[in-house]
């Protein structure tokens, strides 16, 4: 294993296992504020600039900017689903969620690379999502779900493992889609059998964490 590779798998380790663990002592509105802080996008960009030089991480960074209204369809889809399903709901969700993730990426990977025009659609869907998302209630989770050292390292590995394939392949897919994958929610997904109301509230936590970066 290359330095390189240990690197990329430990930063994002570190990164998911820490939020994972600060977030299930937190409120579901905290949670969700940080989760919604694009760390993974932070990663990927840095290791853009690290191995395809600045040229190339610079303008990545312009559609990462739209990897994160995916990431808004991502969350927001998977909510509307997991209130729906009963049954395999988290499974369903997830799928639905990520398809949504990849259809927006793609629409998007057809935009011309206009800094004020993305700029402006970024900032105009965080406003569209949290008013989507205006009427949930503020709830307080009694007996909030715990993250067993399972949970943790399914979330590590995979998040890792997403880092690893997305800044491997970005010579291949070009500027476009590293940028656009960049934005893969690493720090929420998956949701491990979460129940409802907190997700709910994560979900206006992250859209507001949005608004503020």
């Amino acid at each position: 294993m290359s330095p390189l590779l240990l690197i990329k798998i430990l930063a994002a380790t570190l990164i998911v296992v820490t939020l994972s663990i600060v977030a299930e002592k937190a409120s579901p509105r905290v949670s969700g504020l940080m989760s919604g802080y694009p760390l993974g996008t932070a990663l990927a960009l840095f290791f853009y600039g690290f191995e395809l030089g600045p040229r190339f991480a610079a303008d990545a960074a312009i559609y990462a900017l739209l990897g994160l209204i995916a990431t808004e369809s991502f969350v927001y889809i998977y909510y509307q689903l997991s209130l729906r399903l009963r049954r395999w709901s988290a499974a369903i969700s997830s799928l639905g969620a990520i398809t949504a993730f990849l259809l927006v990426a793609h629409a998007f990977s057809h935009l011309p690379p206009i800094p004020l025009v993305v700029m402006l659609l970024t900032v105009g869907s965080m406003g569209v999502f949290i008013f989507l998302l205006r009427k949930l209630p503020d709830t307080t989770i009694d007996r909030p779900v715990r993250l067993g050292p399972g949970v943790l390292l399914l979330r590590a590995l995979f998040s890792a493992g997403i880092i690893v394939l997305i800044t491997a392949s970005a010579h291949w897919i070009g500027e476009r889609w590293a940028g656009l994958l960049s934005g893969f929610p690493i720090t929420l997904f998956p949701f491990p059998e979460k129940r409802l109301s907190e997700l709910a509230e994560s979900a206006k936590g992250f859209f507001v964490a949005e608004m503020s970066n």
